[in-house]
């Protein structure tokens, strides 16, 4: 057998858009969606849902003035080789890792016919309370199990508390949608969007 990979590396300049409120230093909370997506593919739900939510927990938060910084990070390289966006995001952290006091990654949620599923990384009986409470008004969400094909496993790895929030079916639509021309506006449900957005920006305002 004989296999020949034609390919060529094709450099590129971009960036990890980044918006934060609060106090400069300190102690942080992280929300994160990753705004690049497969070539040849819409990225509808992988990953201009989480990308939605996002922009409307910020919206949310217009005018609150929290006790912890907020960061709002749109990496910028998770479905391509060597994630560089997400290095660079570390490399300018740099010993500031331990100021991160949650993670929120938002990756495939808001699909059509599934509950959104969230799931918890390196996080205390408190912060799992928490959270619950927060999407205990919207039924179609579930604690589901740990998966480590997101942002939130380079902090997780890092001992730092993560939720990643994503569809009950994350592991059909990684195996039949995302990546392929199938992942388009279609399969998105935009009211599970909103009412995702509005609890995860009461569990922000809890925090911070």
């Amino acid at each position: 057998v004989q296999l020949t990979s034609t390919s060529r590396r094709i450099p590129a300049t971009a960036c990890n858009p980044v918006a934060s409120c609060g106090p400069k230093d300190g102690p942080r909370i992280l929300l994160t969606a990753h705004i690049d997506a497969k070539k040849n593919t819409p990225g509808a739900l992988d990953n201009a849902t989480g990308v939605a939510v996002l922009l409307a927990i910020a919206e949310h938060l217009q005018g609150f003035v929290p006790s912890l910084r907020i960061e709002f990070v749109a990496f910028n390289g998770e479905d391509y080789y060597a994630v560089p966006g997400q290095l660079l995001y570390l490399r300018q952290l740099g010993d500031r890792m331990a100021d991160i006091e949650l993670v929120i990654n938002l990756d495939g949620a808001g699909c059509k016919d599934a509950g959104i599923e969230y799931s918890f990384y390196n996080s205390s009986e408190e912060l799992e309370q928490r959270v619950q409470k927060a999407f205990s008004q919207q039924p179609e969400a579930t604690v589901g199990s740990p998966w480590p094909q997101g942002d939130h496993s380079m902090f997780a790895m890092a001992g730092r508390p993560a939720v990643a929030v994503t569809s009950s079916n994350f592991a059909w639509l990684c195996q039949e949608i995302t990546h392929t021309p199938k992942d388009n506006l279609d399969l998105v449900d935009a009211e599970t969007l909103v009412r995702t957005a509005a609890s995860l920006a009461q569990l922000v305002q809890q925090i911070a």
